[in-house]
């Protein structure tokens, strides 16, 4: 037979990390909410080497941190890379 445990009985960790904001980041997404559909703008502070070989994780690491700055600032982007690495962010709607 099973034995069934109440959960109060238990001390459990929080999950995951607490999200950190970049207050610059989000200034730009704000800025490029305000803008036209089809206008972008270069991120070459997010730039990274494509002949790493973690330049697969960067993009991913980098687009997601956009990603979710956008979606704080209410704006819907896309995000395309230079051929020198550099993140380019366009306002889709």
């Amino acid at each position: 037979m099973t034995e069934f445990i109440d959960e109060s009985e238990f001390e459990f960790a929080s999950r995951g990390r607490k999200a950190k904001t970049d207050a610059g980041l989000l200034a730009k997404m704000k800025d490029l909410a305000k803008a036209g559909k089809g206008k972008g703008l270069p991120l070459p502070e997010f730039a990274g080497d494509p002949s790493s070989e973690t330049y697969t994780n960067h993009r991913g690491k980098v687009s997601a941190n956009i990603r979710k700055h956008a979606q704080l600032a209410g704006v819907a982007v896309r995000i395309r890379w230079t051929l020198q690495g550099v993140p380019f962010v366009s306002k889709t709607k």
